[in-house]
Parts: structure tokens; sequence; C-alpha cells
């Protein structure tokens, strides 16, 4: 990935629209600028969800002539996991060595998410989820103009109450609560709709070097990468309208 791009340390683990910059005066809709935002995360990467906060604070400070349409696009972080998922802490043993270390983490992206509102608690979580599932109901949830409050519901689910986003059941009852038809997601989710666009989707976005999440995207490049800073996130998109 290229050091021309704005770019931070990556950290672990059809579209809603953000907010338009709060200005006093907003131009006409023929004057604004209309950017498509492909956000790539997994909704188990907690600094996806730092990310997610950030970024609304990044469009408020957007020219009023800047509209941003925000897409979450798949990235599986451990796409090898069983359907079932396996228990948290087994997992973050062998990911970091250690129980202690992986808490050590935690605590700082605890400190994180505090100064963005995110209240994460971490020692509730009971089991790493296969995330393929949820990113199928986010599939679903763009088609029907409701992705971003998905994306909300599941963050909140997986990294507040501690609920596992890789159930079925569970799913359905995020999405009902975010507003889907609760019958339309057992249909999806109990098929193969969806199943093949989210391969074909992760598979173009590492097509694009990316190898960890948040990262940003508009028109085929990566402007930013990492759960940054709002303004420096700003400076990207506002970068990528002029070059659009």
């Amino acid at each position: 990935m290229s050091r021309s791009k704005a770019q931070l340390p990556i950290h672990e683990d059809e579209a809603g629209t953000l907010p338009a910059a709060r200005h006093a005066s907003v131009p006409d809709d023929a004057a604004r600028r209309v950017i498509d935002l492909d956000v790539v995360s997994d909704v188990v990467c907690p600094w996806c969800y730092v990310g997610k906060l950030r970024l609304e604070k990044a469009i408020a400070m957007l020219s009023p002539r800047i509209r941003v349409n925000v897409v979450w696009r798949p990235y599986e972080l451990n796409p090898w996991l069983p359907p079932d998922g396996m228990d948290r802490q087994e997992y973050r043993a062998a990911k970091f060595g250690s129980i202690e270390r992986s808490r050590t983490l935690d605590a700082r992206l605890t400190a994180a998410g505090a100064v963005e509102g995110i209240a994460f608690d971490f020692e509730k979580i009971q089991r790493t989820p296969n995330t393929r599932q949820a990113h199928r109901l986010l599939g679903l949830a763009r088609r029907l103009g409701k992705q971003d409050a998905v994306a909300e519901a599941l963050f909140r689910a997986f990294f507040i109450e501690g609920l596992d986003v890789g159930d079925l059941d569970m799913l359905v009852a995020i999405a009902r609560a975010a507003g889907l038809d609760p019958n339309q997601v057992i249909a999806v989710l109990s098929g193969d709709e969806g199943r093949a666009e989210v391969q074909a989707e992760e598979d173009r976005f590492r097509a694009l070097d990316i190898d960890g999440v948040p990262s940003f995207v508009v028109n085929g490049q990566v402007i930013f990468s990492g759960a940054g800073d709002p303004r420096l996130l700003a400076d990207a998109i506002e970068t990528s309208t002029q070059r659009a």
C-alpha cells in the first residue's frame, strides 16, 4: 500500500447516507458534489467501531458542497473460523500470546472508545464469531437503504452487549430492531442470497492491497487507512473530490 495515501497504522483486531456537514448555509442539491465512500471493515474489529464515530465527525467537518454516501464493505478478519465461531479467550490467547496481553490491548481500546462515547465491554464477549452472515446481513440492509443503522446495531451488539453476531437468531433480532423484516432476513440468511457477492467484494478490496481495517476507499483508491484523526480523514475526503 503506497505511503502517498493519507495513512495511519492499520489496527486489528445500496448506501447509507451520513449527515452532511453542519453549516449555516447549505447549497441546493444540484450544487453539491456527491462522494461514494466505501468503508472496508469487519463487525468484530473494535477500531472499525471507533472509525465509524470518527468518520461521522469527519463528514461534519466537510464543505457543505460535499455529500458523502457511505457504503459498508465486507472484510473478514477471521474467515477461517468455524460457522459457530470459537471461545474468545482461546482465540485471543492464540492471537496475542496470552490473555494478559489481550487485556492490555482491550484496556487501550476501552480508553480510545470512551473518547468517542463507546462503552466497550470486552468482558461480556464470550465467543469470537465467524462474520460471514453478518456481512450478508449488511448487504441486504444496503439494498433496503438501512445499512448504516444495521452496522451501528451490529457494533453495539458485539462490543457493548457482548452478543454473538454470528448466530442466526441474534442477527434476526438485531435486524428487526434496526427496522428490517425478520422474515426476509431469515429467508436470505438461511439460503445463498448474497453469499457470492460478499466473497466477490472481499476479493475486490483485497486486490487493492488492503490488509487491515478500517480502510476508506473512493473510486477504487484507498484514501485513508486506520481509525485516525477526523480532521485528517476529512482532508483525505476533500482531496479525493479534487481528483475525481
